[in-house]
């Protein structure tokens, strides 16, 4: 740069630059017109060598950045006792609700849900995650709870024949967990801890994503964004609550996103799992594994964003039971000559086939949000065990008739709209935004006593991003009032904190 700056000063002191000279010989001036050129290549090439001196030291510099690193990563890595860094991040939420159940007087709802003014804590999880490389990360999600402190045996047996009441069988149990440590210092109360999910993730590109563990099943919206501080009402649909498919699958899942355009998406995923099943956490009881497809589409764009997805599931439910068999002689001791004196005996005591779909649809435009979600299932049942006695006076037979478990279908539904209304302006950073849900629910075909339908209607107030207070009053519907005693009216306030 200083050569080339120094052109115009050297020029401008010829004086002959200035002034023409009209005696100059054509011999004259291709000396000069040489001479130009010359100064020109010489300056080109100091340009050059410059060029290549900057991009040299450049080089050296990263080199050495990338080296310092290289050594902050071997530092890190040898302090840590040769096990490599794995950085760890905990955050989590947990929500507050009081909340309180009106219903008729001597009403069947009340054995499941108390009908007093009551606090209660329901939801405490903590997230544990890690990033090894960057394609390599690993979560881990609990939940930690009081239960089973509290929690009431529920009977399947009706305890009133006619105008007569009688022994179920069963007795009326509440769990108490209450235990003082052995140094006699306090008492205190044993909780459980759930293990949401804990998986680890390969994602090496964005269209190929491998999550190997306990992961979160990838349908409709409410399951993913599971957290209270997220979702909006109060309460969960009840497609959740009676699992109308496995919320959460061991095994793996494929997954990933594709880019057609700047503001449309494609996402997949595709999961094999243990299926459901009593223990399927652990281990599966079955040859049959449960199969998932997942496929969505998603349009962002500056004003509207709208995404639609399914998801497909097969899986075989199966329960068992077993049993060792000693071969005895007549005189009762080990008969010897059997080709295997101890066997072992199993027998399947409960299994279906299970089909589902579901649907979901988001819309979010002017601060307006349309979500929805459907689920459909069949089932398939291959073992006809005998029908709990309560699900056999409800379906409309006589309790002495014996009923078996028939194969049936179910569905459930449910629509929200919220808006978020327009006065950042004037109470920034707080936000409200008023909801209004509808749910329609028919678990079983053959079981229509327990269809229902719930209307939510609430208010969320955001003073922050962290913390959400939600005021929600519910109004449940029931089909039958045999099982339910009528409408059902709930209130709910709720305080969700996230950290």
């Amino acid at each position: 740069m200083l050569i080339i700056s120094s052109l115009p000063v050297r020029l401008a002191a010829n004086p002959t630059q200035n002034t023409p000279d009209t005696s100059e010989t054509p011999s004259k001036r291709n000396e000069e017109i040489h001479s130009l050129k010359s100064e020109i290549d010489e300056l080109k090439k100091a340009v050059a060598e410059l060029q290549d001196q900057a991009v040299e030291e450049t080089t050296q510099e990263f080199d050495e950045s990338v080296e310092l690193d290289d050594m902050s990563a071997m530092l890190e890595f040898q302090e840590s006792d040769g096990q490599g860094p794995k950085p760890v991040e905990i955050h989590g939420f947990f929500d507050v609700t009081y909340f309180k159940n009106f219903t008729e007087e001597g009403s069947p709802y009340r054995i499941y849900a108390p009908d007093n003014w009551s606090f209660i804590m329901s939801n405490i999880n903590l997230y544990f995650t890690g990033q090894m490389t960057p394609t390599l990360s690993s979560l881990i999600e609990v939940r930690l709870s009081f239960l089973p402190h509290g929690m009431e045996e529920e009977t399947e047996s009706i305890g009133l024949i006619g105008d007569t009441e009688v022994d179920s069988g069963v007795p009326y149990i509440r769990y108490n967990t209450e235990v003082r440590d052995p140094h006699l210092t306090t008492h205190f109360n044993y909780g459980s801890v759930t293990i949401e999910r804990a998986h680890l993730t390969y994602a090496p590109f964005d269209w190929l994503n491998i999550i190997a563990g306990r992961f979160l099943t990838p349908y409709g919206i409410w399951n993913v964004d599971h957290g209270t501080p997220v979702i909006i009402p109060a309460r969960v649909p009840y497609m959740q609550l009676q699992r109308m498919l496995p919320l959460a699958q061991t095994g793996l899942q494929i997954y990933g996103r594709f880019f057609p355009s700047y503001s449309f998406f494609i996402e997949y995923a595709l999961t094999l799992s243990n299926g459901r099943g009593p223990i399927e956490e652990l281990i599966d009881l079955d040859e049959n594994k449960g199969l998932g497809l997942r496929l969505r589409l998603i349009y962002e764009g500056d004003v509207v964003e709208l995404s639609a997805g399914g998801y497909a599931y097969y899986g075989k439910y199966t329960d068992l039971k077993k049993a060792s068999i000693l071969a005895l002689n007549p005189d009762l001791t080990i008969n010897t000559d059997a080709d295997v004196p101890l066997q072992s005996r199993i027998t399947v005591t409960e299994e279906y086939d299970e089909y589902i779909l579901t649907g979901d649809l988001l819309l979010s435009a002017f601060g307006v949000s349309i979500q929805a979600e459907y689920v459909w299932r069949l089932m398939d049942v291959k073992t006809h065990g005998l029908r709990p006695i309560n699900h056999i006076v409800l379906s409309g037979a006589a309790a002495s008739e014996p009923l078996y478990q028939p194969s049936n279908i179910g569905w459930s539904v449910y629509g929200m709209i919220s808006w978020e209304l327009p006065l950042a302006k004037w109470i920034e950073p707080v936000r409200i935004l008023p909801y209004f849900m509808w749910e329609h629910n028919e678990f079983q075909d053959t079981l229509p006593a327990f269809n229902f339908e719930v209307i939510f209607t609430g208010l969320n107030i955001k003073p922050s991003p962290y913390v959400v207070i939600k005021l929600e009053y519910d109004l449940g519907l029931p089909h039958s009032e045999v099982l339910y005693g009528g409408v059902i009216h709930i209130l709910n306030a709720q305080v969700a904190v996230s950290f």
